[in-house]
């Protein structure tokens, strides 16, 4: 799938998770391309907040 960032094969909070991590300065970022969720050309927390709402079912996709 195109946003997963953990490049694991789906889109969960584990790909939220690594974005929160990017963040707040602990992990690397991923690339903007797959990270960039709502397709605004960076990588934040709100790229991550989509990713969970997808994840729990509040969304059905990304832009």
């Amino acid at each position: 799938m195109n946003n997963d960032v953990s490049m694991d094969g789906t889109v969960d909070i584990v790909d939220a998770l690594l974005i929160v991590q990017c963040s707040v300065g602990l992990n690397s970022c991923p690339q903007t391309a797959i990270a960039d969720v709502n397709c605004d050309d960076s990588v934040n927390i709100i790229d991550a907040l989509l990713i969970y709402q997808y994840y729990v079912g509040l969304l059905s996709g990304f832009c």
